[in-house]
């Protein structure tokens, strides 16, 4: 059934590229009409790919501003991007943008890393060094990254420490999502896919509708149900199978010039069977190297093997499952005092999840993992702006945000697991962070542009932690029960940024910026040992320089060179009695570079390229001075090509090949010889055909064609030295695509 996809595939290519071929007189005819109207006006009429030149407008600082006067690397993600992915959550970013990768660890979490370095989730209760946010709300938790994402207008990874302006003081950089904000007019947009492997179906769409002159909303949803993709052999089955909804409603409301008001909210829910972990790698099977072959055959199980895509767990009376169900609503509220600006974004957060994971990977339920993890966050900001088109400008305001967050752990092991006893670990913390921040921007003289700000922020975060035993047994001898205890930490952190500009024209600059940045400390989750608990917050120093260049109007490149280092960087070590915190030194430093091309009319080329000598300065166990840090490629990169052509004069093809890479990584320290992840190139293609007005499309999307199975994670067994388990790519698939818009 590939080999017949394939060939489908090939064909429709090698058809696409006959028609681009044998189509010239229709193509030069279209590009005369182009001409005759003007390129921005004929782009504006038939909704063809935006110029993504250096004239983009970002909002990465919280202020509407092209990428040429932003002084760090943006990287944008378009929503034609994400539709050629196929981007169903969070979780499937990792890659869109050169040097950012995201890692899909236990749990469903996300651990996102940006030139090399970002932090490990599986310690549930830490912040991501590489933060999120969504419609500028701060997400404190790496579970955010499971909800749906539909209907955005674009992504921003926002790269190295950014102190000031961005909403929240955060260490390695950002991934800001934009929605999509209602139109003037009446319309609406809907696409179908159907992926045929795995027999997945999606939907999404929206609608605008002007209720008035003053007031318009827009209403989208989304729908996904996916198969599985791994193969349990016991139980004749592919999983794991995925059910994901979700809704927005977004109303703006502009009653006068001077006012104007956006509500956000979205509910989604995320329901998974199954797992996506199976067995790596097994154990020798002696003393220190459990082999899980070996416990299964005790068990009397003889249908047993070790490899990629494969699972042999039976389940027989505890499933695998993952539920969440999130809740998020913001108002953003503008009003202008004259030439300023006061605005105020007030936000809240409710999400809750529910999950289990059988680690075992027998027939027999002999170790599960069995999760609650409840969320609720509220954020208030006020900022004033001056005018920014004075040679004197600046941004002012307030910060405060409220999280309470905690995890329910059980843990059950049963013989002929290792060690064996149930218990139940629970911790809960409570976080109230204040800030205040500002910045100035001067123009001392017409080509240079300079910029200083500084944010002060004074955090409390409290703990609240008991272990039970549910049931004796060696286990609960390593994680020995305790009564209830609280901890507390206080924190205040001074941040602050510099930048300066220098504008060889309007459309290419040379910039240089210095950025101190921080993240609060906290205390580990499933501590052995209790008086282990707290580690420290983390502060990174990051410096850039680089030009943002523009020579012809067809073409635009970005070079940079970087280097951060963060103290007391908060490092998870994966070991058998679980995941622990230590605080050491990292650095990372290199080039992040990306172009954007357009050769000639209906050809666009686009990507980049980060070199990261990401390492650990500060030796640790297991760890000297200059090892290479964790899940840290050295060369990340991505290329695509958007080529768009007439087949008539009603019907245009497009071409849209595109192709992620990365330089080999480890994904835990070498001395642990895990399963390493090696370099890789994931080909996707996409063929699409359609009429010049965009009204309707149809396209054929194939990704990982080359079938790749790289290792995205590995990680070991609680109280189980020898067995590496984790996820693999998604091999190759195909789906076909329908959207209609009016």
């Amino acid at each position: 059934m590939e080999a017949k996809n394939l060939d489908n595939l090939k064909a429709l290519s090698c058809a696409a590229l006959g028609l681009i071929l044998s189509t010239p007189a229709v193509a030069q005819e279209r590009a005369e009409g182009e001409a005759a109207q003007g390129q921005a006006s004929a782009e504006a009429a038939t909704g063809a790919e935006p110029d993504w030149s250096n004239e983009l407008v970002v909002t990465a600082r919280r202020q509407s501003e092209t990428i040429t006067d932003v002084p760090a690397t943006v990287n944008v993600v378009s929503d034609e991007a994400l539709s050629a992915r196929l981007v169903g959550s969070g979780l499937d970013l990792s890659g869109i943008t050169p040097g950012f990768q995201l890692y899909n660890a236990l749990g469903g979490s996300a651990a996102p890393t940006i030139r090399g370095l970002g932090s490990n989730t599986a310690v549930f209760s830490i912040e991501a060094s590489v933060a999120s946010f969504f419609d500028g709300v701060y997400a404190a938790h790496p579970r955010d990254y499971v909800s749906p994402i539909f209907d955005v207008d674009r992504i921003e990874v926002i790269k190295g420490t950014q102190s000031t302006t961005l909403g929240k003081n955060i260490t390695l950089g950002a991934v800001s999502f934009v929605s999509r904000r209602p139109g003037d007019d009446l319309g609406f947009d809907i696409t179908a896919s159907h992926e045929f492997k795995f027999n997945s179906t999606r939907l999404e769409g929206g609608v605008d509708i002007p209720l008035s002159d003053t007031l318009r909303v827009r209403l989208a949803g989304y729908y996904n149900n996916e198969g599985g993709y791994v193969r349990n052999r016991l139980r004749g089955i592919d999983e794991p199978t995925r059910k994901i909804v979700g809704g927005r409603m977004v109303a703006v409301w502009e009653p006068t010039d001077s006012l104007s008001a956006t509500l956000i909210y979205q509910h989604d829910r995320y329901k998974e069977a199954g797992q996506n972990i199976h067995l790596l790698r097994d154990g020798l099977g002696v003393p220190g190297s459990v082999s899980i072959r070996q416990l299964a055959a005790s068990i009397g199980q003889t249908d047993f093997a070790v490899g990629p895509l494969i699972s042999y767990n039976g389940y027989p009376d505890r499933p695998p499952y993952d539920d969440q169900k999130s809740h998020r609503a913001t108002l953003i509220i503008a009003y202008e005092l004259g030439e300023f600006t006061l605005s105020s974004q007030t936000a809240y957060v409710n999400w809750k999840d529910r999950r289990r994971n059988d680690l075992d990977f027998t027939a027999a339920s002999m170790y599960t993992f069995q999760v609650t993890e409840p969320n609720e966050l509220f954020s208030q900001e006020l900022r004033l702006s001056s005018p920014v088109d004075k040679p004197f400008s600046y941004v002012g305001g307030v910060y405060y945000l409220w999280n309470k967050w905690g995890v329910d752990q059980v843990l059950d092991f049963q013989a002929p697991w290792p060690r064996t006893g149930a218990l139940n670990h629970f911790y809960e913390q409570d976080v109230n962070s204040y800030s205040g921040f500002v910045q100035v921007n001067a123009s001392p003289l017409e080509a240079i542009k300079l910029a200083a700000g500084a944010r002060y922020t004074r955090e409390t975060k409290g703990g609240r932690f008991f272990r039970t035993e549910l049931r004796p047994g060696s286990a609960t001898a390593i994680f020995a029960p305790f009564p209830e205890f609280s901890l507390s930490r206080k924190e205040n952190n001074l941040d602050w940024s510099l930048s300066a500009q220098y504008y060889l024209d309007s459309r290419n600059v040379i910039y240089a910026s210095a950025s101190r940045g921080s993240k609060s400390g906290g205390f580990q989750t499933l501590p052995s040992n209790p008086a282990l608990t707290e580690f420290e917050g983390e502060q990174a120093l990051t410096y850039e320089v680089g030009v943002k260049l523009q020579p012809a109007g067809t073409l635009s490149l970005e070079l940079a060179l970087y280097n951060t280092t963060v103290k007391d960087f908060q490092y998870n070590i994966n070991t058998s009695l679980g995941n622990v915190i230590t605080n050491v030194k990292v650095r990372t430093r290199g080039v992040d570079t990306s172009f954007n091309w357009r050769p000639f009319p209906g050809m666009r080329l686009q990507g980049g390229v980060v070199y990261a000598d990401a390492i650990n300065v500060d030796a640790f166990p297991g760890a000297p001075a200059g090892t290479r840090a964790v899940r840290a490629p050295k060369w990340t990169g991505t290329v695509a090509a958007y080529y768009e052509t007439a087949l008539s004069p009603n019907l245009d093809l497009n071409v849209n090949p595109f192709v992620d890479f990365s330089s080999s990584q480890d994904h835990q320290l070498p001395s642990f010889n895990a399963p390493r992840r090696q370099a890789y190139g994931l080909v996707n293609l996409r063929v699409a055909v359609g009429p010049p007005d965009k009204n309707w499309e149809i396209a054929l999307v194939g990704k990982n064609l080359t079938n790749q199975k790289s290792v995205l994670s590995a990680t070991i067994p609680t109280l189980a030295n020898g067995p590496f388990f984790g996820s693999i790519q998604t091999p190759r698939t195909f789906a076909l695509q329908l959207s209609v818009r009016r």
